[in-house]
């Protein structure tokens, strides 16, 4: 009865959906448009900033990701075993590719 495993596994992949849909998406889709708008001129500029971008957001993904894999090791370790989960880092690179 006072097994938070599954909700904090849940919430879990919730902040990291909540994160990219507030935070990254926006910032991404911001530079989308500046590149579609962009002259022909300006193409390779905009789409250097896009993919510098993206980079670094990846990267910060990462960081993110692996450090909440870290606090929650319980969860990798017992929940996502026993249930056959993906692991903490597994579920939060899913969440970036198909966001």
């Amino acid at each position: 009865p006072f097994n938070w495993s599954r909700e904090l596994y849940d919430r879990h992949g919730e902040t990291i959906q909540n994160y990219l849909n507030d935070t990254v998406l926006p910032v991404l889709q911001e530079k989308i448009v500046i590149w579609e708008s962009s002259s022909s001129t300006q193409g390779s500029r905009a789409s250097e900033m896009l993919l510098t971008e993206l980079q670094a957001r990846w990267k910060n993904h990462q960081i993110m990701n692996e450090w909440l894999q870290k606090f929650f090791m319980y969860l990798d370790r017992y929940y996502v075993k026993h249930h056959s989960l993906p692991t903490l880092i597994q579920s939060g690179f899913r969440i970036f590719k198909t966001q």
